[in-house]
């Protein structure tokens, strides 16, 4: 199991204070970025009403295997392993300035280390051979995620 002591900084980001659905938006399209229908539904939600400054935020990305798991896992265990050694989860307001800071290789599939919406969709980084996305799968308590899958966490 990594520790926060010992885990290293994955990405430095600045948070982009977005105003509402509209400016994120399309500040993502303009910069290439795609996002699904899905996570279109669930940023349409989001008030927008946590004051997110600009200030450099510290990620971590972990799989399974770093936060302790030998087997598969549920969201919650995940979550809460995490939150055990010291990581935060990611807000929503601060997923499209995670997106916006990585860019990351060619079929790369990452979550973000978040509570689930109301509906229960976390959202995720998918680079595909034709554009970058923002997508959010729907994750049900029973969903067990794999050993080689990689979650984003805030590190302090």
């Amino acid at each position: 199991m990594i520790t926060k002591e010992e885990a290293n900084i994955w990405r430095r980001i600045k948070a982009i204070p977005f105003r509402n659905w509209t400016h994120l938006n399309s500040h993502l399209r303009d910069h290439g970025y795609r996002i699904g229908s899905v996570a279109e539904k669930v940023f349409k939600k989001i008030p927008f009403d946590k004051p997110v400054d600009g200030k450099e935020i510290c990620l971590v990305c972990l799989s399974l295997r770093d936060l302790g798991f030998r087997n598969k896992a549920t969201l919650r265990q995940i979550l809460n392993a995490a939150e055990k050694e010291g990581f935060k989860v990611c807000p929503s307001e601060l997923v499209p300035s995670i997106r916006l800071g990585y860019v990351g290789p060619s079929r790369d599939f990452i979550y973000i280390g978040m509570d689930p919406s109301d509906e229960g969709e976390i959202f995720s980084l998918v680079n595909d051979l034709r554009a970058k996305w923002i997508i959010a799968p729907k994750v049900d308590e029973m969903k067990l995620f794999q050993l080689f899958d990689h979650f984003i966490f805030i590190i302090d």
